[in-house]
């Protein structure tokens, strides 16, 4: 997938920025010029739901990203507005629902439909100056996105462990449970060592 051009419009001002076909440096002798921004509006381009920076609103902005796939040729995608966002490919306009048809639509840049992969790709090749490299643990990615190194590895593998994922909630669910009776049951025994009591708080029902 190549970005070949990216146009962005708030109200009367408009933007256009043409990118080389190989390799493209973003930068600028001073800061908060605009490199944050840029690349935050090419994600949100891409249908990602991407925070805004402080001088510019996204859900204000229109805009359009042409680029290059090598599954499904030239594509231009136009998004203005938070809740859709609208995909030409070969003279053909779509539609796609955000967040619902978000997987749906990435599935064609990426060449996948794993959702293990779909949800974290972004992890692998995005980093945000705010939230660092989380390619190696579990977090934030920018905005609501969020990485898990195990989701994308079991993607990679193709290896379908639903059953296990569901299992392994149901066991924590319990742990958790148990250790919450543990530190009760330990704060009761230190009352009674020290020859208190426990207060418990009482209330009653009142019908209406």
């Amino acid at each position: 997938m190549i970005f070949k051009t990216i146009r962005i419009k708030e109200g009367l001002a408009e933007k256009k920025i043409d990118l080389m076909e190989k390799v493209n440096l973003i930068h600028s002798r001073g800061n908060s010029c605009g490199k944050t921004t840029l690349l935050r509006f090419i994600l949100y381009s891409l249908g990602y739901n991407i925070p805004s920076t402080k001088k510019i609103k996204f859900e204000q902005c229109e805009v359009e990203l042409h680029l290059q796939s090598s599954l499904i040729g030239e594509v231009v995608l136009l998004r203005y507005s938070q809740d859709f966002i609208e995909v030409n490919i070969k003279n053909k306009t779509q539609t796609y629902v955000l967040p619902n048809q978000l997987y749906e639509l990435h599935s064609m840049f990426f060449g996948t439909d794993n959702i293990d992969i779909l949800k974290n790709i972004m992890g692998v090749f995005y980093v945000d100056q705010e939230k660092g490299w989380t390619l190696l643990n579990r977090g934030v990615v920018i905005g609501s996105n969020h990485f898990n190194i195990e989701e994308l590895v079991r993607g990679l593998a193709g290896r379908n462990c639903q059953n296990l994922v569901l299992k392994e909630a149901k066991i924590l669910r319990e742990l958790s449970k148990y250790k919450q009776i543990f530190s009760i049951a330990q704060y009761k025994q230190k009352l009674e060592e020290e020859g208190g009591e426990l207060v418990v708080d009482s209330f009653h029902l009142q019908s209406m």
